[in-house]
């Protein structure tokens, strides 16, 4: 041996079988926190990528004005960092079809801001190009391509500051030079395609500038989104612009803050985990090292050349283990994903985020220090003589063994002598005993979790309760262009295999409601959303209460459904038909903003369309209401919304000036063929882009792809926790066995047999695994019941709790078995030497 460090390498060689242990539970923990960290990094990756296609862009606040000369005065404000300005000529009708180009001018910065995605050619940046949403090709009469001329005839309209509309007939010629694709799922024109020219035209051929403008703000990063849209719109300076904030951005930004914070609480609790385990795994190696070590000091060997030996191995073990943790961690993890999205997709299989490699590194490395410093930092205090003759155990004084005989005298009289040795050798290794129960209790606690959120998210369950049919479409508008005529119903009831379709109006748009049935939790809410803008503050202040809703429009079989969930009131299906009567279901999601009661009369906003089908301005019709029913009678229910209001189909036309239908369940025979009924339904409503067409089949395997994704993402960071606190107990009762070999030797000197010392073993595993039960269950029931008090009527409308009686007899079974097994295996080792040797305490 040229170095004394060479006994490092020369250690771990001679000691392959206690080093391979060693490097699971490094390699396991490591993979843990690198996992979580890809879990992390997708969770956010798909909430912002969601986020984009919902609300149009990454924008901070939009607004809207018809005042031209305030907007370099907006540009220089403190609260901006940057803007970008869109200047509304109009629409063009595409002769035979319900489509419109939507042409607005835009500053060359839009991309930065909007959901612009580039498909073929380039952006405009001359005074008559224009790029065009790709899909709206195939609108036209005649095919165009880039670099042809396409001329518009469309209708320009000025605007006063008074908000008076000057129109003119134009006739422009536009040079195609590109094709983009634009995604908002909440735009609900969806027949209307985006038309981008520059903003040179508006110079070169428009009278004026008086259009109506719409812009998009990003505000300075250190500011509050909320904060600076109020304090905008509070400015007397831009009284002229209607500011209104990116609330899809804002709610997924504070849904990401949540979701960041727990994936920290996690990072913490398996960071601690992983901890145990390596500090463990190194207490055990030390230890089992004594007399070793003891020869090394009678040599010459230095305390601190004893402490240098140690960290060495444990940090050379670190280099080799820990990069194959991570290495694994990201495979299995990224495996997983790829498995249950059903994709086989290689892309990014091996990438590991550096929110996973530092956190994995960090904790690896300090673990293992720790874990080292202190066994050896024991062991380089015993003297030679001392550490050659010790039996291993540096934490058994005579002392303890004395306090543990004389506390455990109640336990004596009940057990036997088996148990209470057990008793007292769990009593003298109390912080063993802790770490290892907080380490299997955690496992417990996310497992409850995780069975409970996947459990009270049912989504295949809340599918089949929200999918009626076998076919649904949907339409996102509801004036004379868009929705299901009765002719289109007509067309698809001729299609063969169809058996039933059943037709529904609905609107989504503000309901008044009477102040003495608003309840003070939804007056807060009131004087909450208030702060909005200033015309929501005057309302308030006018005691004018609105929330904004859906009010649906049911056909009579429908209406004769809802009386089987009656709390007040009565349903006349052929009243409803003649008078504005409505049906109320309130307290959705636990909101509890109203107590409105039958005879109460509200005010159902809707809209006004010109000739064009354009909205020119809101109308209100006052209903009574007849009828309050429970919430479980609606078939679905957003997570945000506190009440909503049932008409008949005819009020709705009648009162509201909704003439065509926004939904159509379609049902087939028995005998249908599903495949060619749904080609047909599709080739029926083809032109109709505004309507989204869902087959059951379809989306129910999507949602059990997710559901699948889901349960396998979770339950695979639950099962590696658990195989990593199984490990950590067998470490834990290998040790325990092994510091007793002499003691153990003694009684079996004195005649206790095989069976009595492997009932002994038995029982310290069963005291683990009854209190990991009861920690873990306690706490885990406590976190699930903390999960539905804030998760209900977020994560689902109708959670609901009940205690977990057959859960909790499962998971203390398994728990008590597991720790029994994981207590036996290890004590295999006792009966591999004699007794003589094992008094002598001869490895």
């Amino acid at each position: 041996m040229r170095s004394f460090w060479g006994i490092i390498p020369r250690y771990i060689i001679k000691n392959k079988k206690r080093i391979v242990f060693m490097g699971i539970g490094i390699v396991l923990s490591v993979a843990l926190i690198v996992s979580l960290s890809i879990i992390q990094e997708s969770v956010s990756k798909t909430s912002y990528e969601r986020m984009v296609d919902d609300a149009g862009g990454i924008y901070d606040i939009s607004f809207f004005t018809r005042d031209y000369g305030k907007f370099e005065e907006l540009k220089t404000d403190s609260a901006v960092e940057k803007m970008s300005i869109a200047a509304n000529l109009g629409e063009y009708r595409i002769p035979n079809s319900k489509v419109n180009i939507d042409i607005k001018a835009y500053d060359e910065n839009i991309t930065e801001f909007l959901n612009f995605n580039l498909i073929e050619g380039r952006y405009p940046q001359k005074g008559n190009e224009i790029a065009l949403e790709q899909w709206v090709l195939d609108a036209f009469p005649q095919k165009y391509e880039i670099g042809d001329t396409m001329k518009f005839p469309h209708t320009v309209e000025y605007r006063t500051l008074e908000g008076e509309r000057l129109q003119e007939e134009m006739e422009s010629n536009f040079v195609l030079v590109g094709t983009f694709k634009y995604t908002n799922n909440q735009f609900p024109n969806k027949n209307t395609a985006k038309g981008y020219i520059t903003k040179e035209f508006l110079k070169d051929n428009l009278k004026n500038q008086n259009l109506e403008y719409e812009g998009y703000i990003f505000i300075n990063p250190t500011s509050s989104v909320t904060d600076t849209a109020m304090q905008l719109a509070a400015t007397n300076n831009y009284s002229k612009i209607f500011f209104n904030e990116n609330y899809v951005k804002t709610s997924t930004m504070q849904y990401g803050k949540v979701f960041e914070l727990i994936f920290k609480v996690l990072f913490i609790i398996i960071g601690a985990v992983a901890s145990i385990i390596i500090f463990n795994v190194f207490n055990i190696s030390i230890t089992e090292r004594i007399k070793e070590f003891g020869m090394l000091r009678a040599i010459g060997a230095s305390p601190l050349r004893i402490k240098g030996i140690v960290l060495g191995e444990g940090i050379t073990l670190g280099m080799i283990f820990i990069p194959i943790g991570i290495f694994l961690g990201s495979l299995a993890v990224r495996t997983v994903m790829m498995l249950s999205s059903a994709t086989g997709n290689l892309n990014g299989l091996f990438h590991i985020p550096m929110a996973g490699i530092t956190p994995a590194l960090v904790v690896g490395f300090l673990s293992i220090i720790i874990g080292v410093y202190f066994p050896a930092v024991k062991a380089s205090r015993i003297s030679p003589m001392e550490a050659i003759s010790s039996n291993n155990n540096l934490n058994l004084k005579g002392r303890k063994i004395k306090s543990s005989l004389e506390g455990n005298g109640t336990l004596r009289k009940r057990f036997k002598f088996p148990a209470n040795m057990a008793y007292m050798n769990i009593n003298r290794n109390k912080k063993k005993f802790i770490t290892t129960v907080v380490s299997l209790s955690i496992t417990i606690i996310m497992l409850s979790c995780v069975n409970y959120l996947i459990g009270s998210a049912d989504p295949i369950a809340n599918f089949r309760k929200n999918f009626p049919s076998d076919f649904v479409l949907l339409s996102s508008g509801t004036s004379k262009d868009y929705g299901l005529t009765e002719k289109d119903i007509s067309k698809l009831s001729e299609i063969k295999g169809v058996e039933k379709i059943s037709t529904e109006r609905r609107i989504s748009s503000p309901v008044y409601v009477p102040t003495e049935s608003v309840t003070s939790k939804g007056l807060k809410f009131q004087e909450a959303n208030s702060n909005r803008n200033p015309y929501l503050k005057e309302l308030f202040n006018k005691k004018q209460y609105f929330f904004e809703t859906r009010t649906l429009g049911y056909s009579s079989e429908e209406l004769e459904k809802l009386k089987s969930g009656l709390i007040e009131g009565n349903i006349d299906v052929n009243e409803m038909k003649e008078k504005k009567l409505a049906i109320v279901a309130q307290d959705l999601n636990y909101r509890d903003y109203t107590n409105i009661k039958v005879g109460d009369r509200i005010k159902i906003s809707y809209p006004i369309y010109d000739e064009k089908g354009n909205p020119v301005r809101d109308s209100k019709e006052v209903f009574e209401v007849g009828a309050v029913v429970k919430e479980e009678m609606l078939a679905s229910v957003d997570a945000s919304t506190s009440i909503m209001f049932i008409v008949s189909e005819d009020a709705m036309k009648n009162y509201l000036n909704i003439d065509n239908y926004q939904q159509a369940n379609i049902i087939l025979n028995k005998d249908a063929n599903y495949e060619q009924a749904e080609k047909e339904i599709r080739d029926t409503m083809k032109l109709s882009r505004d309507l989204t067409i869902k087959s059951f089949k379809e989306e129910l395997k999507a949602t059990k792809e997710s559901n699948v994704k889901l349960s396998m993402t979770l339950y695979s960071l639950v099962f590696i926790v658990a195989i990593v606190s199984v490990i950590n107990l067998i470490n834990i009762m290998y040790m325990n066995v092994m510091i007793r070999n002499k003691e153990i030797g003694m009684m079996r000197a004195l005649g206790f047999g095989s069976d009595e010392v492997k009932a002994m073993i038995k029982h310290e595993g069963m005291f683990y695994g009854v209190a990991a039960s009861i920690v873990g269950i306690t706490l885990g029931m406590l976190s699930t019941y903390v999960i539905y008090i804030k998760g209900r009527g977020v994560i689902k409308a109708d959670m609901a709790w009940s205690f977990p009686t057959l859960e909790i007899a499962v998971v203390f079974v398994i728990t008590t078995f597991i720790t029994v097994i994981a207590a036996i295996l290890p004590s295999r080792k006792l009966f591999t030497s004699s007794v003589v040797d094992s008094i002598r305490g001869i490895e």
